[in-house]
């Protein structure tokens, strides 16, 4: 009896979108190195670059932060008409926008997609109550010097590229002067602005930038690069752009008295240096305090005959490591002590004579060098010290 056919194992990808399962072998587009399935890419990546051909400030459409998604990557997610249109869109966005001209040209809007232009009033007037209005396409960027004309590709009007007026097709033009003052004021309303200052241009799309206060390090929302609102320079923000001894402080205005620059590493080292080195001070003072306070101690021992010859019985070393014990109160359990006080007297090389006894086992833990004598001679409350008289 033969086995029975096995079935073949199927395996499958997971959209980076939806993360759905896609069975093997459906037509999957790659975003920076995820599989995204068609339906992610009509309902979720094609709404992007809509939206951006809309609204600049949608532009550029987005994978991530750092992935720009372009429309000639994905020809067949964008009709063609689309991308002519997204062309020349990217000749606006590209233009400064002080610097963009716009179709004046009346027309009358025959349909959604169609234009007619209408020249003349008259003509204008005679088709009172229709879709008359202006054709407003983008022509191209403004040249005050050598003006030229420029030729709409919506309504195919002529425009003149210096002052931005409608030209008849057949008519000599020269540039008026409230034309020109037009030009000028508009050239003005940022020329009377200090850039660096009051506003910067990002150096990757060309829009305005405005800081009210916080770090120079300005980050653009649509070209995403950090740029220097002091320079106007594309500078990253963890880089040494900002740092102490360059031109463009990190925070507040060149050459202002609270300009603060970045610190570079050697300097934040040097800081950390100095705050170790005060507290390697501070710990040195103690230290330099302990004989004094040990003097102290045995200075009040001074006076008492059973007290007086402590050291000379080599207790001070037991009082020492008595100290280091973990604190605990007089009264509560005592713990074993570290570091061999439960040695024999010879270990520890102290005079039997000087001893109560054995102390093998727990020992308190003293405040006092002179308590701890007290107790290490036997010399507590029930057995006093010895009369001179007696």
């Amino acid at each position: 009896m033969s086995d029975p056919p096995s079935s073949p194992t199927t395996t499958t990808t997971t959209c980076g979108v939806c993360d759905k399962a896609q069975p093997r072998g459906s037509d999957l587009t790659t975003i920076d190195f995820a599989k995204v399935c068609n339906e992610c890419m009509q309902d979720t990546i094609k709404p992007k670059f809509l939206a951006a051909l809309q609204n600049e400030r949608d532009y550029p459409a987005r994978w991530s932060a750092r992935v720009v998604l372009r429309p000639e990557d994905y020809p067949g997610l964008l009709s063609e008409s689309f991308q002519q249109e997204w062309q020349e869109r990217l000749r606006m966005y590209n233009t400064p926008s002080e610097e963009r001209i716009f179709c004046q040209h009346s027309v009358l809007r025959t349909s959604e997609e169609e234009l007619e232009m209408m020249p003349e009033l008259e003509q204008a007037a005679a088709h009172e109550g229709e879709k008359i209005g202006k054709c407003g396409a983008f022509v191209g960027a403004r040249v005050v010097d050598g003006a030229v004309t420029l030729v709409c590709k919506r309504c195919a009007g002529n425009v003149c590229s210096g002052c931005g007026e409608s030209l008849a097709s057949r008519s000599q033009h020269a540039c008026s002067a409230a034309s020109l003052a037009t030009v000028k004021m508009k050239s003005d309303e940022i020329e009377g602005l200090i850039r660096g200052k009051d506003f910067q241009i990002c150096p990757g799309c060309n829009m305005g930038a405005e800081l009210r206060d916080g770090c120079n390090a300005v980050w653009c929302n649509t070209c995403a690069i950090y740029f220097c609102y002091i320079c106007g320079v594309e500078a990253d923000d963890e880089s040494a752009h900002w740092a102490k001894g360059s031109a463009c402080p990190r925070y507040n205005a060149r050459g202002a008295a609270d300009a603060q620059f970045d610190l570079d590493d050697e300097e934040d080292g040097d800081m950390e240096i100095e705050d170790d080195s005060g507290d390697e001070a501070e710990g040195d003072s103690e230290l330099e305090d302990d004989p004094g306070d040990e003097d102290e101690a045995k200075s009040e021992l001074e006076g008492d005959s059973e007290l007086e010859d402590g050291g000379g019985f080599h207790l001070n070393e037991e009082f020492r490591m008595a100290e280091d014990q973990p604190h605990q109160e007089f009264d509560d359990p005592q713990q074993p002590i570290r570091g061999g006080l439960n040695q024999s007297h010879d270990g520890l090389g102290v005079q039997e004579s000087a001893a109560a006894g054995s102390f093998d086992g727990a020992v308190p833990v003293f405040r006092e060098f002179r308590d701890f004598l007290r107790w290490r001679l036997g010399l507590t409350e029930d057995n006093p010290p010895a009369s001179e008289d007696t």
